[in-house]
């Protein structure tokens, strides 16, 4: 029998994962917040505008202000693993996280042949796996800067943030101020009804129209179940043949609990195996059954 874990494609719910870039001005906090009821992690303290506030009463928003990185994963994780009202999550923007994140990074393993971006990209991306997992509209804003060619010459505009940022977003657009009117550059877009390469009015209800109203308003649902069953019973999981899916159960456990990689490692070696991606299903119902266990009698992990 195949050991092959592929399955045919279907048609889901997909929620917008946004990226906009561009000049201070161009109406980026704006359009994001206009999305349906907003989580707003607010980095520059944007929300005390009269004009934001009055916004986000009226979306049913709320704000969250930080400009710590833990801090702020800690937050998008409750937002992925817990029940809410909230529809979408705004980070705005995710630049001073990131500087802040290098700077941290910088104390933690220096800046020889530029450690500091290897370890702070690396935490990074745990952030932004979460996000692509979240039920909920993502929209990210960055500072946008100047690009420069050869020679130092301008060859047009970029994102003050990290750099695989686009990599992960099925759409990115650079805001500008056209005269007295806000414009969008559709830089990139997985969307079949929103063209790449084209110039929109840059809101809400023009993506909203392109997009679907359908798809963008819709309730939130956990990824995982309430603490302390983040990770499911042993018995929930002896009911499944989802190999893919336990493969998701146990790197999000991992992950929610903050296992050393030392720890992992012993795994990897008892098993036989080089990697977590390697492991049988029956192998990992046996890891969720013991984190359950520890966790559940309020064991540390590193004691396991």
């Amino acid at each position: 029998m195949s050991k092959l874990r592929g399955k045919p494609g279907t048609h889901i719910r997909k929620r917008v994962k946004a990226f906009f870039y561009g000049e201070a001005g161009s109406g980026k906090t704006t359009c994001a917040i206009n999305f349906p009821k907003p989580y707003y992690i607010d980095t520059e303290k944007g929300s005390e505008h009269s004009q934001y506030i009055k916004i986000l009463e009226q979306k049913g928003g709320m704000v969250y202000q930080t400009r710590d990185f833990q801090d702020l994963f800690q937050e998008v994780r409750t937002l992925a693993t817990e029940k809410h009202s909230f529809e979408t999550l705004v980070i705005d923007p995710i630049t001073p996280i990131y500087a802040n994140l290098v700077e941290a990074c910088s104390k933690k393993v220096g800046i020889a042949h530029g450690r500091h971006y290897g370890e702070a990209n690396k935490e990074f991306e745990r952030l932004l796996d979460l996000l692509l997992r979240i039920d909920m509209n993502v929209v990210i804003t960055a500072h946008g800067k100047k690009e420069y060619g050869s020679d130092m010459a301008v060859i047009g505009n970029t994102f003050d943030a990290y750099k695989k940022l686009p990599f992960i977003f099925d759409l990115v657009i650079e805001s500008k101020i056209v005269g007295k009117e806000h414009k969008g550059v559709i830089k990139k877009s997985r969307i079949s009804t929103i063209p790449a390469n084209e110039e929109i009015p840059f809101n809400y209800e023009s993506i909203q129209n392109l997009y679907g109203q359908d798809i963008l308003e819709g309730e939130s649902v956990p990824i995982l179940e309430t603490v302390p069953n983040k990770v499911r019973s042993f018995a929930q999981l002896q009911s499944e043949d989802d190999g893919y899916q336990l493969q998701r159960e146990i790197k999000y456990a991992v992950e929610y609990y903050s296992v050393p990689w030392e720890m992992q490692e012993k795994w990897i070696t008892a098993a036989n195996v080089s990697s977590l991606d390697e492991l049988s299903d029956h192998q990992i119902r046996k890891l969720l059954e013991m984190l359950n266990k520890k966790y559940n009698s309020q064991e540390e992990v590193q004691s396991a």
